[in-house]
């Protein structure tokens, strides 16, 4: 997100690697298996469903903008915060998604886990997400975004310059020395290739 709405604008330093590490990347989504802070927005939705659209919460709660509820996709899309924006999915897309700032990474590396405990869906860190309506679950390639190319993912896979590495472990155990020897120090190093990747 930081990197498409910020990267080279005015007192931001212009991004050239990223490394996301179980990111939310897909938007976030739980329903009634809510824990934590998604029960708490899960209830603010159920009782005020603009509240958590609201430019007031996305920008004040960062992990309210990756709420992606696809039973509420059109309301999601009408109130255009700021995943519904850098996605391209605004009913209205009248803002800019930052795909320019995305094409112009040299390397995008993305860790995320089949198993992970606190995300949903728990392969949202390489963009999965619910499909509108249905819940139905969509993988990167499933993904319109991706498959569409609205956000100049394809384009960055096809040059190689983006690269998946799904590693089975839970989420906390992305800050954990093992996983630092295993794969974010291969990551710095520029030897990604040699992650233990599924």
């Amino acid at each position: 997100m930081h990197i498409q709405l910020f990267s080279g604008q005015k007192n931001y330093p212009t991004v050239r690697n990223y490394i996301s590490l179980a990111g939310a990347q897909g938007g976030f989504f739980c329903g009634d298996n809510c824990t934590d802070f998604g029960k708490m927005v899960n209830t603010v939705m159920k009782l005020v469903k603009k509240v958590i659209y609201s430019n007031f919460v996305q920008v004040r709660m960062t992990p309210a903008g990756y709420w992606r509820d696809p039973y509420n996709y059109e309301q999601y899309q009408e109130l255009c915060g700021i995943l519904a924006q850098i996605n391209g999915e605004c009913s209205n897309q009248s803002l800019a998604t930052g795909k320019s700032n995305i094409l112009a990474l040299n390397k995008f590396v993305n860790v995320y886990s089949a198993i992970d405990e606190v995300l949903m869906p728990k392969t949202t860190g390489n963009f999965a997400m619910y499909e509108p309506k249905t819940g139905a679950l969509l993988e990167l390639e499933e993904n319109p975004i991706y498959s569409e190319d609205k956000i100049g993912l394809k384009r960055l896979k096809e040059e190689n310059k983006m690269i998946s590495c799904r590693t089975d472990i839970y989420h906390m155990d992305f800050v954990g020395q093992e996983f630092y020897e295993t794969h974010l120090k291969k990551i710095l190093s520029g030897e990604e290739h040699l992650m233990n990747c599924e």
